[in-house]
C-alpha cells in the first residue's frame, strides 16, 4: 500500500492573556505576514481592538506588512529577544 506525498496539514496560532484566556486559529498553508494580520484581526474580534502583542521573531510576525497594520490599528507589538523561548509563555504548551 502506498502513501500519498502530498498531505494537507492544519498551523495554529494560539494567545494567552495575563488572565489565562486563550484562543486559537487555525490555518492552512505556511505561515506568513497574511496569515499573521488574519490572526490579530483574530485576536481584536476575541479580547477587544486595543491590544499588546508578545511576540517571536519569526518572518512572519516581523514582516511589512504585520509592522504597517499593526500601526493603523490600537495594537502594540512587542518582539521577544531573539533565542529567548523561556521569555514566551505560549512555548510551554
Amino acid at each position: 500500500m502506498g502513501v500519498s506525498a502530498s498531505r494537507e496539514g492544519v498551523n495554529l496560532l494560539g494567545a494567552l492573556t495575563e488572565y489565562g484566556e486563550t484562543t486559537v486559529l487555525a490555518c492552512g498553508g505556511s505561515f506568513t505576514g497574511e496569515v499573521t494580520i488574519r490572526f490579530l484581526e483574530h485576536l481584536q474580534a476575541e479580547f477587544g481592538e486595543k491590544l499588546v502583542v508578545l511576540l517571536d521573531q519569526a518572518t512572519y510576525f516581523t514582516a511589512g506588512a504585520v509592522k504597517d497594520f499593526a500601526a493603523d490599528e490600537p495594537i502594540e507589538l512587542v518582539y521577544f529577544p531573539t533565542g529567548s523561548p523561556d521569555l514566551n509563555p505560549t512555548e510551554e504548551y
